[in-house]
């Protein structure tokens, strides 16, 4: 028998033990002596230990929303999962396969945190998988806001959240930026298009605000 934490007449704490995998009784006694134990068919079940293999988006915007998809060793599909990131849980999970864990990612100020799981709320993977939060996109300024429909002009974009991998959208043609500002400062684009007069500028992954 493992001993008992008194809290309240209507709550105490027990450390479970090791054990076979498997659903166990659980009851208490009632004596001093430990003779005596209830019979109200309270179960408890052991399983194997949760691993997490990989994370499968490992950055997202501060603001929170990202569907986050994390590979595991096994689970039972369609058993009540949670995420925890940094500090931050119970995150609402769902076991979408026996494989395969899908959590939405909570708001969090822009850093990386490290991103665990668990079976029943207390007890998380460890496992120091990252995820970075990001500052949301926003686009401010276009710079020059017109261009030869030949291409090859230079286009800086002033903004915020910008990353080292960013690409420009001038109408359904796409092309990488580069020397982008550490802060987001700015962005700067070759646009290419031949034959199109462009009029719309977008960053992928996001719109501008």
């Amino acid at each position: 028998p493992s001993r008992a934490e008194f809290v309240s007449s209507a709550l105490m704490k027990c450390e479970a033990g090791s054990h076979d995998e498997g659903e166990v009784a659980v009851e208490v006694s009632v004596s001093d002596e430990g003779q005596q134990f209830t019979a109200n068919g309270v179960t408890f079940d052991y399983n194997s230990e949760l691993r997490v293999l990989s994370i499968s988006q490992v950055e997202g915007i501060h603001t929170g929303g990202t569907v986050v998809y994390l590979a595991v060793d096994s689970v039972q599909h369609g058993h009540a999962v949670s995420c925890r990131f940094g500090t931050i849980a119970p995150v609402a999970g769902k076991a979408t396969t026996t494989h395969r864990i899908e959590c939405l990612s909570p708001a969090h100020v822009p850093r990386s945190v490290s991103v665990d799981v668990s079976t029943n709320l207390i007890s998380f993977t460890g496992r120091e998988l990252m995820y970075a939060y990001r500052h949301t996109v926003s686009m401010l300024a276009v710079f020059p806001e017109s261009a030869p429909a030949s291409g090859g002009t230079q286009i800086t974009i002033s903004g915020q959240g910008f990353n080292t991998d960013m690409e420009c959208t001038f109408g359904d043609l796409t092309v990488p930026a580069f020397n982008v500002g550490s802060q987001g400062i700015s962005e700067v684009c070759l646009e290419r298009g031949v034959g199109q007069q462009t009029s719309v500028y977008t960053l992928s992954g996001n719109a501008p605000s």
